[in-house]
């Protein structure tokens, strides 16, 4: 968490926020192999929504639609 904080501003909006929807999945994959803690439908179903909803986040910029930004 500290060095996601730390890393963040220097790195674009649209990779901080897939890179902190990605921290969620990370905890509760660590706690699944690490601790042994059993992951039930409920949790898997989140995981399922959380990378549909990155997925989602991400189609404008793969179709090469992005924003304009005017040139000073």
């Amino acid at each position: 968490m500290l060095l996601f904080g730390l890393g963040s501003p220097h790195l674009p909006a649209g990779l901080s926020t897939v890179m902190a929807a990605a921290e969620l999945l990370a905890g509760l994959f660590i706690a699944m192999i690490v601790l042994g803690e059993p992951l039930g439908a409920v949790e898997w179903l989140g995981v399922a929504v959380i990378l549909a909803g990155v997925c989602l986040a991400q189609v404008p910029a793969l179709r090469g639609v992005r924003s304009q930004r005017p040139t000073v």
